[in-house]
């Protein structure tokens, strides 16, 4: 369970979304959305197609597919929230969920607090 720090706010749902914003990518890879959630330790594991291990990846995070968020990864519990490790190899890249963090945390310096995701979905691009 995530818990709150002050300033925090828990959004344990999302909205699924009905439509998706369109991302232009010239990325030799691309997962498409994947539902994900921090309710227990798991790991998220996307197969990729390119028979090498990727020399360039990006990995995206959305509450909705509709506003997009990418994963500057320096990872703490207490201001990133999840993936926790990031892993490649010549057939997957690999996220490891820790249900002690949000999935992702976005903060809003308009109201001075961070709202924390527990679900949304994870988008990965990857390059030879």
């Amino acid at each position: 369970m995530t818990t709150s720090l002050p300033g925090q706010e828990i959004y344990p749902a999302f909205e699924k979304a009905t439509s998706e914003s369109s991302i232009d990518s010239n990325a030799d890879f691309d997962s498409g959305w994947q539902l994900a959630n921090n309710f227990s330790n798991h790991m998220v594991a996307i197969d990729h197609n390119l028979a090498a291990i990727p020399s360039q990846v990006t990995i995206l995070f959305s509450p909705d597919k509709q506003t997009v968020y990418p994963l500057n990864w320096s990872w703490g519990a207490n201001s990133a929230g999840n993936p926790v490790t990031i892993s490649m190899n010549d057939t997957s890249v690999d996220l490891a969920i820790f249900a002690g963090a949000a999935l992702h945390g976005v903060w809003n310096p308009a109201n001075a607090q961070w709202t924390m995701y527990t679900q949304g979905y994870f988008r990965v691009f990857a390059n030879r």
